[in-house]
């Protein structure tokens, strides 16, 4: 038993009796549903981050086009 005045006693009887109206298949069912609604969560967070990577990686090809209005870039000097 605690010796510190500022902490309650604690009745055992109480503390059982608390626990034995705990539903565990209830419990579980909760932490499942938590647990599903996370995933969802994430699964729509990570097809944002494909979307946002496909966008990322059609603008770095078309920076990579040439330009159809663009000046022909020529092997020799120029005047030659």
């Amino acid at each position: 038993m605690p010796t510190d005045p500022s902490v309650p006693a604690v009745d055992p009887q109480e503390i059982l009796k608390a626990i034995s109206g705990i539903n565990l298949d209830t419990i579980d069912a909760d932490i499942e549903s938590a647990f599903g609604a996370k995933m969802a969560e994430l699964d729509k967070m990570l097809e944002g981050l494909d979307d946002l990577v496909n966008k990322i990686e059609a603008d770095i090809q078309n920076l990579d086009q040439p330009k159809p209005d663009g000046p022909q870039e020529t092997s020799y000097p120029r005047g030659v």
